[in-house]
């Protein structure tokens, strides 16, 4: 495995780090995304999708129909060949259909080559006391849309999702701190102020990942990640030029 990969691989570990990292933390059961594997349908703990949208490709506005699915679409991938395919993608925007090819630049089914890191997927989510828990998970590891390897988790893994307890906001393209919840995460390490500037997350390898730019959603789904797992940050105030890393345990 070559260098760039494994800092590809860290950055997914650091970011979706927990299998169900992206679950998105509503009380409503969310839909997700779907892939077929040989002849077995399977969900994904994580879209794909994530790693399309970006700085120069930010998420579009879709209309969001359905408690169930704050995304605003739906998507279905195959493993064929080694390659994960994109199938089917359903979205709307102010009522009317996405044109899928102006979104993706050709017709569907298409390789989904902008994927580079791990993804999970299971048979099953099961509920209990509250935490969302998977009881088996094979999860893969892609670059540039090509399955490198695949490993098969049989323990019961907790897909539950923890998160820092804080409202993001943007401010000349970086996340700002807009509020800390009482009793949060964030407030109970008494790192993290209203108006600190997120300028990075740092990933296992100790590579800083810029969060300049990127939306309020992809930067909550990156804080966002596995119950008593630990978050790095880079921080700073806006009124002084030093930053300071900061370590916050997710709850």
């Amino acid at each position: 495995m070559n260098s760039s990969f494994r800092r590809l691989s860290s950055f997914a570990i650091a970011t979706l780090v927990a299998v169900c990292a992206c679950l998105p933390a509503v009380s409503t059961d969310q839909e997700l995304d779907r892939i077929k594997i040989g002849e077995k349908e399977y969900v994904m703990l994580e879209s794909p999708m994530m790693y399309f949208w970006s700085q120069e490709r930010p998420k579009p506005n879709f209309d969001v129909e359905q408690s169930s699915n704050w995304s605003g679409y739906s998507a279905v991938w195959e493993i064929k060949h080694e390659k994960l395919i994109l199938t089917s993608f359903l979205a709307k925007q102010k009522g009317k259909t996405v044109d899928t090819v102006k979104l993706f630049g050709q017709e569907l089914p298409m390789e989904a080559k902008w994927v580079c890191g791990q993804l999970h997927a299971t048979q099953t989510i099961e509920f209990s006391d509250g935490k969302r828990f998977a009881p088996s998970v094979i999860r893969f590891f892609l670059t540039d849309g090509l399955v490198m390897k695949t490993s098969n988790l049989q323990e019961r893994v907790d897909c539950s999702r923890g998160a820092l307890g804080i409202t993001i906001g943007v401010r000349n393209y970086l996340p700002v701190v807009e509020k800390v919840t009482h009793g949060s995460a964030a407030q109970k390490s008494n790192e993290l102020n209203v108006g600190d500037v997120i300028k990075a997350i740092v990933d296992f390898d100790d590579q800083q990942i810029s969060l300049e730019k990127y939306p309020v959603e992809k930067v909550t789904q990156f804080l966002s990640g596995r119950i008593g797992q630990d978050c790095r940050l880079v921080v700073s105030r806006p009124d002084r030029e030093d930053s300071r890393m900061i370590r916050i345990r997710r709850e």
